[in-house]
């Protein structure tokens, strides 16, 4: 008897109902192979949980990341919307006479980028190693301009000298 189909299209039905919860014990037990037919009813049915479970596990591991990224920005924002509200509290001729500005700061994000999805963390990631190779190019670059400029002011002075050793022997 064949419990999971005749083709190999069956069979993957078979085992993608399985992992949905679909599933068909009774000929298990009518059939030659039975003691097969449980063993891999069973492994398979432990194999999908554990894989759905990593699965749950990498997403809210990648929300909790994204989350923990934004939480010192939520803090700081949420302190800046308290001080602005009880602002009137303050006295701002004593706190601010010696200051002549208020600077604001904010954190800077790459151009066009969403610092906290994948691909704005691989651009900024194939930025900076595009940046420190240019880096390296111009230090390259600058090692071989003044490597050539000492070159030369070499061979300049060794001509000189040549030229001097041809006149003295000119003069003898």
């Amino acid at each position: 008897m064949n419990v999971t189909g005749g083709s190999a299209f069956d069979s993957l039905m078979y085992t993608y109902r399985l992992g949905l919860g679909d599933f068909d014990t009774d000929p298990y037990n009518a059939s030659n192979y039975k003691f097969l037919y449980w063993l891999l009813f069973i492994g398979c049915t432990v194999f999908i949980q554990i894989l759905l479970f990593n699965l749950l596990i990498a997403i809210m591991g990648d929300t909790f990341e994204r989350v923990q990224e934004m939480t010192e920005q939520a803090q700081l924002r949420e302190c800046c919307s308290l001080m602005q509200d009880n602002w009137f509290l303050l006295d701002r001729e004593k706190k601010f006479r010696s200051a002549k500005y208020i600077v604001v700061a904010s954190l800077e994000k790459a151009a066009g980028q969403n610092a906290g999805s994948w691909d704005g963390k691989l651009a900024a990631i194939k930025e900076t190693f595009e940046r420190a190779s240019k880096n390296i190019e111009n230090n390259i670059q600058r090692v071989r301009d003044s490597g050539k400029a000492e070159l030369e002011s070499v061979a300049r002075r060794i001509e000189g000298q040549f030229m001097q050793s041809e006149n003295q022997i000119k003069g003898f």
